[in-house]
């Protein structure tokens, strides 16, 4: 789930679909992310999950 504004700027709630992330699962991993963090990410922007501290 993220927030998209729309031209009113008003914020609107949209939902990845499993398509959307998969993509991003892999655009990360290209970008040197483990698949951990991937899921991370995924968490951390459904709002279950707030990120970890780096190392």
């Amino acid at each position: 789930m993220y927030l998209i504004k729309d031209d009113l700027g008003s914020f609107n709630v949209q939902h990845m679909t499993a398509t959307e992330t998969a993509r991003l699962i892999e655009w990360l991993e290209a970008k040197g992310h483990t698949a951990e963090e991937a899921i991370e990410c995924i968490k951390f922007i459904a709002g279950t999950q707030n990120p970890k501290e780096s190392k």
